[in-house]
């Protein structure tokens, strides 16, 4: 419901401006002509639910009902992305500075840290941080204990964390050694959810809150640490300042204030000073501690309860050497643009396939892999059965394959690999490199841990199977050079499959010995087209010229679930043929040095060696 036309434009400019005003007052999140879109988005949304279809009877209702109605908008405008364990390195300075941060809390005969994640949206971040603290906290102070207060200033968000439900693929990006005992699969209708566990939701607890309001709505006992991760961004220096001061009057003197990566205070003169990156302590801190150490030397304190273990905290190296394994030299490329050194991060190897891997561990160690599921030669199940064992260094899998995946992604995780990460289309892998950074750097630190269950993703595992292959469509446009590419992935197939059509442009003259050869050089049943399209059969190949055929069978069949398959390169009117098709998967061959003119319909660029998995999986989804 887009404003068109330059009156309808600017109405819609005006009610942006009347939005963002209302929004902008009561949460401070500050708003112009660059989020308009977004709010433009937003309320056009909106308006859909409400049934209203012009933007003059939705200012009438807004103005009409403006408490309820701000209460929405500010619901629909300041809810933003987030997601499990965002921004790792905060959790691991946590980590290692577990200790210290009990000793405090002991200091003041307590035994509870107290935590409080302001702007925590739906739950994400505080149910990491209580994953985490279950986790690490009895191995550092195992009578510690600890609260964590998430809070928001939309009502909605609260709701949905407090009920701590969330899509099984919204857990994925959580490391595997956390996921154990903290989450419960859903049944029936709620199958595909899952549901925090009563351990994990004993200690987190969940407010409205308005930071604007700090002083009239937090009226409780102080912090250790507070978390105000990716919100800053959206408020003014002043009131960032203002409700920085709030959150210092919140938190005890050794307390940490922790914000987004890409959020500093340094610029607005607090008494504060860093410890990591966007991690902070008042500057009376170092007074405090000062002070406690000298009377440490004259007066002996004992613990209110029993003392922190003394146990040496792991590390993670400041650069950890990864040899990245995949036949793709765009994801290596890709991988090599995530792992670097200001990361934590180096690429020393790149192998196309097991068997390169196998020649390059042969001459270099490493601290990590990140290993593919589809190569030729050797893939990554045959690698780990034949090399995995327990000096081997942690694997973390990146592949198209899904997780749920039974056959594949399963039986990677059974036979030795810490974690998987699914590898999203190539167009979008970098906004993955949370996750994959995170569960290379756990996977290094629990490397010589007991094997981590796998059971909730167990539950979840299927076959990949296409179902009712008569409805079902592939199509391959390639050309004689294509051959053996097309027998080699025909014979990766384990099931039944549905009628697949090769099609060949300007090569009509040579298309009868491309099909004799075909079924000279493989098992599989081949015919020419000639004519009229013949009446299709599952697990049949039908050849043809792409000029003669495709319109046609676009004609016949574009109402049928359909996989087009390109090899190599293409012409324009290829292009044109393919982008005329109204619904359908698109793959595009990842080719060094191809510039694909067909990547913006693309679903991705993939090695050929994926083809068969990724379209497999497109035609057997819905059923």
């Amino acid at each position: 419901m887009k404003a068109t036309g330059n009156m309808a434009t600017e109405n819609f400019t005006s009610l942006a401006r009347r939005v963002a005003s209302i929004v902008s007052k009561e949460s401070g999140n500050l708003l112009g002509p660059k989020q308009y879109p977004m709010i433009e988005n937003r309320v056009s949304k909106r308006m859909l639910d409400l049934g209203i279809k012009t933007i003059t009877d939705y200012f009438t209702h807004l103005e009409s009902n403006i408490t309820s109605e701000s209460s929405i908008l500010i619901s629909l405008i300041t809810t933003h992305y987030t997601f499990f364990f965002r921004e790792f390195s905060h959790f691991e300075y946590l980590r290692e500075n577990l200790a210290t941060i009990c000793q405090d809390v002991r200091s003041r005969n307590k035994n509870c840290i107290k935590i409080w994640s302001a702007a925590s949206s739906k739950g994400h971040e505080v149910y990491s941080l209580a994953m985490f603290l279950n986790y690490y906290l009895p191995e550092v102070d195992p009578t510690m204990k600890y609260e964590i207060l998430g809070s928001d200033i939309d009502q909605e968000s609260i709701k949905l964390a407090q009920n701590g439900v969330y899509l099984h693929e919204e857990i994925n990006n959580i490391p595997m050694r956390l996921i154990e005992k903290h989450w419960a699969r859903g049944s029936g209708s709620i199958a595909q959810y899952v549901k925090a566990t009563a351990r994990l939701r004993e200690h987190v607890s969940f407010e409205v809150v308005n930071l604007m309001n700090i002083k009239t709505e937090m009226t409780r006992a102080k912090f250790d640490i507070i978390f105000c991760r990716n919100c800053f961004i959206y408020f003014e220096p002043k009131v960032v300042k203002d409700i920085a001061l709030d959150f210092l009057e919140l938190l005890q003197p050794q307390g940490l204030l922790i914000t987004g990566l890409s959020e500093s205070l340094s610029q607005l003169k607090l008494d504060i000073y860093s410890v990591a990156t966007s991690i902070y302590k008042k500057k009376e801190a170092i007074q405090t501690k000062t002070i406690v150490s000298t009377a440490s030397t004259t007066k002996q304190v004992t613990p209110a309860v029993s003392p922190i273990i003394s146990k040496k905290i792991t590390k993670i190296p400041d650069i950890l050497k990864v040899l990245c394994v995949d036949d793709s030299k765009s994801i290596l490329t890709l991988l090599a643009q995530i792992l670097k050194p200001e990361h934590g991060f180096e690429v020393v190897g790149k192998a196309m396939n097991g068997l390169e891997a196998e020649v390059f561990l042969k001459e270099n160690s490493v601290d990590l892999l990140t290993l593919d599921l589809h190569m030729p030669e050797m893939d990554g199940l045959q690698y780990l059965q034949k090399h995995f064992d327990s000096g081997h260094a942690p694997v973390v899998i990146v592949s198209s394959a899904s997780r749920n995946d039974s056959e594949i992604a399963m039986q990677a995780l059974h036979r030795g690999a810490s974690d998987f990460v699914e590898k999203p289309s190539l167009n979008n892998l970098l906004e993955h490199a949370d996750e994959i950074r995170t569960k290379l750097k756990m996977a290094y630190l629990e490397r010589n841990r007991v094997k981590v269950s796998h059971a909730l993703d167990d539950s979840f595992a299927k076959k990949i199977r296409i179902k009712n292959v008569s409805d079902k469509l592939r199509i391959f446009i390639g050309s004689y050079a294509d051959k053996q590419n097309i027998i080699t992935f025909h014979k990766t197939l384990k099931n039944r499959w549905p009628a697949t059509f090769i099609l060949c442009e300007g090569q009509r003259n040579i298309l009868e010995a491309f099909v004799k050869e075909l079924e000279a050089e493989s098992s599989l049943h081949v015919e020419l087209l000639d004519g009229d399209l013949p009446e299709l059969r599952s697990e049949v190949i039908y050849v043809g010229d792409m000029k003669d055929y495709f319109e046609k069978l676009k004609d016949a069949f574009s109402k049928r679930k359909t996989s087009i398959m390109v090899l190599g390169s293409y012409s324009a009117k290829t292009e044109g043929f393919v982008r005329s098709w109204p619904y359908c998967q698109i793959l595009l061959e990842d080719i060094e040095g191809c510039e694909h003119a067909l990547a913006d319909v693309a679903s991705d660029i993939f090695p050929l060696t994926s083809f068969e998995y990724i379209s497999t999986k497109f035609l057997c989804d819905e059923d």
